[in-house]
Formats: structure tokens, sequence, C-alpha cells
């Protein structure tokens, strides 16, 4: 019988490499074995210090990271995001991209060879050979640690960003602009079961060759950094994206693009999804003599009001996140359902009776455009609670309507 062996398969993407450390973090706390580690680009990084198991060493660059690790300039981070692309452009067009030694500097400082050689973990990198235009996959008990190094570094030059890496008499660039994803490269090396971290960034990926090896995926629920700009709060925040996506694959977080603890979205579900329901149905009954007719008018009330309980929970998960958005909670968080309500209601609250005389006044002229939906949900909930809400309100904001329903139920049960 074939021997099982996991592989970690770590994708490119820049700075969004903080993601993978996140992961990294999720692994060691599930106490995930692994037995290779394949990577492109800045998974090939990351990758040779989860072969070194550097993981503190690892944590501590990612929470320190700079773009004066690239350019050699005090204020630099203080600089917005279109001057920094600006600086990317004018050095490609003057210097054909930033120096590669740069990134050599970096690589090198983590690099512990004895750690690396002596570590029963395998590896491979992938890297491509614009000289002879062909890709190069570069595996860890091929090559001296000085080849390696400089495979590593070519791996990780993002063209045009930066330069090109020369290796004795051939010019090579980012992997990723033949595997950013080397899952096949782990299933050559033996893998029979693959986690691989995708940071969904440029670069193309590979139709997976093996079917029978068992793969999972994670990759980025939220908006993460661009991939050219590194700096250590955006990195703070990514790492913990990278931990939260992790422990959900692994089923031991919950969410979408928020997080909450295990079970804690079908406990909030079984406390308010009855008096939500029944709110909805009252105030659409009021208001129609055929609720049915409105029902099956608009399928957003359809879902809320369905007879299959999956639809509903489902649907209210949605309403959550929605709500979590709107009112700017922060998404990286891990969050006990109950917190999180009370925070959704602190802030409905906040700016209490604020422009409810202009948006009624609008609402009267049918003006659909009149505020955006924060205020739209916050008039709706207050009139909810007095128990006037009209039903012109409903017709033409139904979307924020049952949010706005959420929210007092919510409120209720506080």
């Amino acid at each position: 019988m074939k021997k099982k062996k996991l592989a970690i398969v770590l994708s490119g993407g820049g700075s969004r490499g903080a993601y993978q450390m996140g992961v990294w973090k999720a692994l060691k706390e599930l106490n995930i074995k692994y037995d290779i580690v394949t990577g492109t680009s800045i998974g090939a990084i990351n990758g040779m210090l989860m072969v070194q198991k550097d993981y503190n060493k690892c944590l501590k660059a990612w929470e320190s990271v700079s773009l004066k690790y690239i350019y050699e300039e005090q204020n630099i981070d203080d600089l917005e995001s279109i001057e920094i692309y600006k600086k990317y452009f004018f050095s490609f067009l003057n210097e054909g991209g930033v120096d590669s030694e740069k990134i050599k500097y970096v690589v090198k400082k983590m690099f512990n060879p004895l750690k690396f050689y002596f570590s029963n973990i395998d590896f491979g990198i992938v890297t491509y050979n614009i000289t002879e235009k062909r890709p190069v996959f570069v595996k860890k008990k091929e090559v001296t640690k000085k080849q390696l190094i400089d495979f590593i570094v070519a791996s990780s030059t993002c063209f045009p960003a930066f330069k090109s890496k020369k290796i004795e008499d051939d010019m090579y660039i980012d992997g990723g602009y033949y595997d950013n994803l080397p899952i096949n490269l782990a299933i050559d090396m033996g893998a029979t079961e693959v986690i691989a971290v995708d940071l969904k960034a440029p670069g193309f990926k590979k139709k997976i060759k093996n079917n029978d090896v068992k793969i999972t995926i994670i990759k980025p629920k939220n908006k993460i950094c661009s991939f050219l700009i590194f700096n250590s709060e955006d990195s703070k925040c990514t790492i913990k994206y990278g931990y939260n996506d992790a422990m959900k694959v692994f089923g031991k977080l919950e969410g979408n693009r928020y997080t909450f603890k295990n079970g804690n979205l079908s406990k909030n579900y079984k406390n308010n999804q009855e008096i939500f329901r029944y709110k909805l149905k009252e105030i659409l009954h009021r208001n129609h003599k055929n609720i049915l007719e409105k029902i099956i008018s608009n399928k957003l009330f359809s879902r809320c009001l369905s007879d299959d309980e999956k639809v509903v929970y489902e649907c209210m998960n949605e309403i959550i996140e929605d709500l979590g958005k709107i009112f700017k909670l922060d998404d990286s968080e891990i969050y006990d359902i109950n917190t999180y309500n009370k925070l959704l209601i602190e802030a409905v609250e906040k700016d209490i009776n604020k422009k409810d005389l202009e948006i009624e006044n609008n609402i009267k002229l049918k003006i659909s455009n009149i505020a955006n939906s924060k205020e739209l949900i916050e008039f709706m909930y207050r009139k909810i609670s007095n128990g006037n809400i009209s039903m012109s309100v409903v017709n033409l904001f139904p979307k924020d309507f049952i949010k706005a329903v959420y929210l007092w139920t919510i409120k209720e049960n506080l």
C-alpha cells in the first residue's frame, strides 16, 4: 500500500503571503503534520520556513514587514497606494524593475541550512526560465544551498515589478508565469493528499493531473491587501483572515466573510427565527390582505418565510453578514454571536432619529435613492419598533426592510 503523504501547497501572491502565515497557525493548532511543501513566489519563501519549522521567525517577519525591505526610504510606508504603484512603474521603466537582490537578502537572512536540510519535510518550488522559455522545478534533494537560495529568489521575482534573476547563463522570473499553485508538483513528489492555500493573485494555474488525490483548497473570503503593498498593519489583519478561513474549512469556526465560534449560527437561528418570521408575516399581513401574493412576488420574502429550515437558516446568515458589512464591524475578529448582535444594536441606535423627517419626505416623493442602506435600515428599524412602518417603504426597499426586521428581532431577545 502506498504510504500516505500530506502536502502543503502555497501559491504566489506577494504581500498576501501573510494569509499563509495564518493558515500555518491553524495547522499547528489542529496538529496537522505535513510531509511535503511546494510553493511559488512568496509561497516558496513561506514554504522554506515551513520546512524549517520556523513558525515564530516567520510570524515575526510578517508582523513587522515593510516596504523598506524593498525601497530603502524612511517615509515610504506613509505613501498612498497610488504613489507606491507609481514607484514600481517608474522602477520598471528606469531600471527594469526592483532589484531582486533585496529579496535575496531577506531569504538568506531567514534561511537556516541545518534546519532545512535535516528536516524530514520535502520541498519543491516553481520558477520560469525565460532564456529557454520553460518551467523549472527545483527540489530540495537536487540543489545546493546557494542554488536553492537563488532559485527561491527567482521564483519570487514578480516580473515586471522586480527584475528577472540571473542564474549562471540564464534569466529566471516568477514561477506564477507557469504555475502559481503547484499542486501537480506536490503530486509528482508523492503527495496523496493536498492542502492548497490559494492567495487569488495574478498568475497561471495548471489543471490538476490526478483526480484520486484529495485536495482541500483554502482561499480568502474577505478582501485582502494588494499583493504589491507591504505593511505590518495589513499583514496582521491578513494573518487573522488566513487563520479564520482555515479553521472554517476544518469545521472549527463558522461563517463566510465574518467568523463565529462553532455552533453560534445554529444557536442564533434557534433563538431568533421564530420571532423574526412572525414579525415579517405580521407586517406584511397588516398591509396586504393576501400575504401569499406578496410573498410569491418577492423571492427574498419567500426565502425568509420558507418551510425549508435550511433555506431560512442560510437567509438569516446572509442577513447577519450583510449587516456586519453595512455597520462596519471588524471582519477579522472571531465573534460570539451574542456579542456580534449587541454590536449591531449599538450601531443602529447610535444616531437615533437622525434624518428621519428627510427620509420620510423623500419616500413620499417616491425617490428610491434617498439614502444609503445604513440610514434606511436605521430608519426602518425605528419604524418597526414604533409599530408604524408603511408598505411604501417595504415595497421600495425590501432587502433593507428584512435586515431591519432582523435587528428588531435580536433587540427583542437581548
